[in-house]
């Protein structure tokens, strides 16, 4: 989905990858891969462990392409 998305990304595009989970093999090892496989800069990250409020967790990593 990452790979097919970003063919459409135009210069100065932003992309947004978000999950509803904790896991580190979801979020920052994607995130990662994201980094290390297309040309992409991480403009913004959140991580929500949702546990003192009694939530879900949720990931969101922002990229901009340049």
């Amino acid at each position: 989905i990452v790979t097919n998305s970003l063919s459409f990304l135009k210069s100065g595009g932003q992309f947004v990858y978000i999950t509803c989970s904790i896991f580190k093999e979801e979020n920052s090892l994607i995130r990662d891969w994201i980094l290390e496989t297309f040309d992409l800069t991480l403009s913004e990250e959140i991580n929500f462990d949702g546990i003192k409020q009694r939530a879900d967790g949720m990931y969101m990593a922002k990229f901009t392409k340049p």
